[in-house]
């Protein structure tokens, strides 16, 4: 529910986010859990892993994101009665 879109080829890919979720936030938390990704706009991510990226990597890497969207969906931040 946090990307509107993928695009790309390979391996090369960017992911649009939906209105509400700021990119550079998102690639700043990555970078604290370990994960490089760029805001190449403010709602857009760059996804460029290495060739010899792993399955598991790329897993872990898809577990992170998915993370991050959901802590800063603004869907959970309604529902959240904090």
């Amino acid at each position: 529910d946090e990307v509107a879109e993928v695009r790309g080829l390979g391996l090369l890919l960017a992911a649009q986010l939906v209105d509400g979720i700021d990119a550079r936030t998102v690639a700043a938390e990555a970078l604290v859990r370990g994960l490089v990704v760029n805001a190449v706009t403010p709602s857009a991510l760059r996804l460029a892993p290495s060739l010899l990226v792993s399955e598991a990597e790329i897993a872990e890497a898809v577990a992170i994101l998915a993370q991050i969207l959901s802590d800063l969906s603004p869907n959970s931040r309604e529902q959240d009665p904090a």
